[in-house]
C-alpha cells in the first residue's frame, strides 16, 4: 500500500520515502474528513470518480435537490480538499471538473471552495457563469442562503463581473429575496449596508411596512 501511495501522491511519497519517513513509522495519523478521505482513496487505487458512493447511506440526503446537491457539490469540494492537501493535481482537475459541469443552482454552492483553494480555473467558472445572468432562474431565496456564507472576497469577484454585465450585485438578489418573503429583520439588515438597493423600500409588501 505504501508503495502505491507514495507513486501517485507527492504528500505520501515525502511521507513513506522522504528523509523523515522512519521517525513517523509506517502509519499516518490524519485529521481529515474520514469520508472524502475514503474516496480518495478510492481514486487513487482505481480511479473510481463516483465520489459520494463513499459516503454512507445514513450519509447521504435521500432524494430532491439536497441529494443532487449533495452528489454534484458537498461530496465533490470535500474531496478536492483532500486532492489539494495530498497534491494530487490529477484527482483536483477530475473534482474541479465535476463541479463546473454542475447544475446552474449550485454556483454559489462550490464558490468558497474555488477561492479557500485558489484553484484558478474554478474561479474564472464561478466568476464567469455568475456574470450570465444564470442566477436569474435560481430561487432567490437559495441564493441569499448562499450568498450569507460566501467570503467578502468572493462576493466582490462576483459583483464586479455582474457590474460589466450590468446585472445587480449578488447583495441585491438577497434583499429581494427578504421583501419576497416579508422579513423585516433581514431588510433591515441588508438596508444598512452597500449591497442593499435602497431604491427597494418603497416597494416592500404591506405586511412588512
Amino acid at each position: 500500500h505504501r508503495a502505491i501511495l507514495a507513486q501517485r501522491s507527492e504528500f505520501f511519497a515525502r511521507r513513506f520515502l522522504g528523509p523523515w519517513a522512519g521517525i513517523g513509522g509506517h502509519e499516518v495519523a490524519l485529521d481529515e474528513h474520514p469520508y472524502a478521505l475514503r474516496a480518495c482513496l478510492r481514486w487513487l487505487y482505481s480511479k473510481n470518480a463516483k465520489f459520494h458512493k463513499a459516503w454512507p447511506d445514513s450519509g447521504r440526503p435521500e432524494s430532491g435537490p439536497d441529494s443532487e446537491r449533495f452528489e454534484q457539490v458537498e461530496c465533490v469540494a470535500e474531496t478536492l480538499r483532500i486532492a489539494h492537501l495530498f497534491g494530487l493535481t490529477s484527482l483536483q482537475d477530475v473534482c474541479a471538473r465535476k463541479l463546473m459541469a454542475s447544475s446552474h443552482d449550485n454556483i454559489l454552492a462550490f464558490a468558497p471552495v474555488a477561492w479557500e483553494l485558489d484553484i484558478r480555473s474554478l474561479k474564472e467558472h464561478v466568476v464567469a457563469r455568475c456574470s450570465k445572468l444564470l442566477l436569474r432562474h435560481q430561487d432567490p431565496r437559495d441564493v441569499a442562503r448562499c450568498v450569507g456564507a460566501l467570503p467578502t472576497a468572493v462576493r466582490e469577484a462576483i459583483d464586479d463581473a455582474r457590474r460589466a454585465c450590468q446585472e445587480p450585485p449578488l447583495g441585491a438578489l438577497t434583499f429581494d429575496a427578504a421583501v419576497a418573503e416579508g422579513s423585516m429583520d433581514t431588510i433591515r439588515e441588508l438596508a444598512a449596508t452597500a449591497h442593499a438597493p435602497l431604491r427597494n423600500l418603497g416597494a416592500l409588501p404591506a405586511r412588512v411596512q
